[in-house]
């Protein structure tokens, strides 16, 4: 698969969310994807994005909203898996920490379709209310 079709999978990727139980830091999350969104794009060297990958940590959430940490270690090694950079028995990124990695870019072009990675989910932009909890809650 080409880089600029995995890019595009990752940038239209959709996790299910958590609440009340464990979930990856929904910002964290966001900005490490925009970043290798901007790596793939960049023709960075498969390896080196690999192991940004390998060492991506993402804060654990408990009682706020987070994103299903089993999606998006599947998304993300996908990504390996397609960079066929993967070391044999390596895992990819599961333990907390709060280490986000920065690189934002503007979300507001994502698109609803999920792409093809595994266990992604299409998750309907929120309304009103949607965006007004989320705000409250800081999100």
């Amino acid at each position: 698969m080409d880089r600029g079709t995995l890019a595009d999978e990752l940038r239209r990727a959709r996790f299910r969310t958590t609440q009340m139980r464990p979930g990856y830091d929904e910002r964290e999350v966001d900005d490490f994807l925009d970043g290798l969104d901007a790596r793939l794009r960049s023709g960075e060297p498969a390896p080196a994005i690999t192991a940004a990958v390998d060492g991506a940590r993402f804060t654990t959430t408990s009682f706020r909203r987070g994103y299903d940490m089993a999606d998006v270690d599947d998304a993300l090694r996908h990504v390996v898996e397609s960079l066929g950079t993967a070391p044999d028995g390596a895992d990819v990124p599961v333990a907390a920490s709060t280490r986000p990695v920065p690189d934002a870019r503007d979300a507001s072009d994502a698109s609803d379709a999920s792409g093809d990675l595994p266990s992604a989910l299409i998750e309907p932009k929120p309304g009103l209310l949607g965006r007004l909890a989320r705000a409250v809650r800081g999100d």
